[in-house]
């Protein structure tokens, strides 16, 4: 691997596909088509990127032992040691500081704020919660929740309780089988996410999650107030797509020996990408 390959990795950049989270509030508040408060949001998506690879890398940093440990990250360039760990600190720098000028001159105080939280939040999760039953998962959902509200600060929209609600339901059960995808491939003795969590539970939490997400969403599509606020009698359509995504995540995941983080399962999964696209387009054609 190239130096510059192995900086490129420890970034991460497939994983910015979390960042879309902050156009979300725009598509809801019907303005997907504006030019102005697009650039604006993709603005502000670049921002997060910036930070989450900072974030990344300083994980990566915290964890590197643990990772060696790790059937799939001892291969992350910090764990392979194709990076080293003041290169890493190197490259830690520029990140955040880009992302905080892009954060400061581009977008508005708000959102900057929440740049930082988010900062703060998962610097926390690298140095401490990780480690913590519940916290650490909850810390991850957070980050979901914190786009969600970035994206609306940046256009100025209220940002809806079903929307959060919503959001913090599938952040909740992707981070839960995130970990019991870490827990199937950890090494004997390792004591990272599998010395705390149990697979059994695991499972049983996943379904209860899918099950409680979808009838969140299915009661979504058909409260009046919601119908009224997008003119769209019809949204109950577009759960259709997201029970059967639901399902086949839990599917890959059960029945996974191999990474299956949400991104990764995402880009190599053809029926999760048709549901993805499929949600998209039927709500645009709905509330559009």
């Amino acid at each position: 691997m190239s130096s510059l390959t192995a900086y490129i990795t420890l970034a991460r950049p497939h994983h910015y596909i979390k960042n879309g989270f902050v156009v979300v509030p725009l598509f809801f508040a019907h303005e997907l088509m504006n030019p102005l408060l697009l650039t604006t949001v993709m603005l502000g998506i670049g921002a997060f990127c910036l930070a989450s690879s900072a974030v990344y890398v300083l994980n990566d940093i915290a964890d590197v032992e643990k990772d060696r440990a790790h059937s799939v990250k001892q291969h992350r360039p910090l764990a392979a040691g194709t990076v080293s760990r003041k290169g890493a600190v190197a490259f830690l720098a520029p990140l955040l500081f880009c992302s905080g000028m892009l954060g400061v001159l581009w977008t508005n105080t708000a959102f900057f704020l929440l740049l930082c939280t988010y900062v703060v939040l998962n610097v926390a999760y690298s140095l401490v919660l990780q480690r913590i039953i519940m916290a650490d998962v909850l810390c991850v959902a957070a980050g979901f929740v914190i786009r969600v509200f970035a994206g609306a600060v940046l256009i100025d929209v209220r940002v809806s309780g079903w929307l959060l609600t919503m959001t913090l339901l599938l952040a909740l059960f992707i981070t839960f089988a995130k970990r019991r995808c870490d827990l199937a491939l950890m090494a004997p003795g390792n004591d990272a996410q599998g010395a705390i969590y149990n697979r059994q539970v695991l499972s049983r939490l996943l379904v209860g999650l899918a099950v409680v997400t979808s009838l969140c969403y299915v009661a979504y599509t058909l409260w009046p107030a919601v119908i009224r606020e997008h003119q769209a009698p019809r949204l109950y359509i577009s759960a259709i797509w997201v029970v059967l995504g639901m399902g086949r995540y839990m599917a890959v995941v059960f029945r996974s020996q191999q990474d299956c983080s949400p991104v990764r399962t995402v880009l190599r999964d053809t029926y999760l990408q048709a549901c993805v696209v499929l949600w998209v387009v039927t709500m645009g054609i709905l509330i559009y």
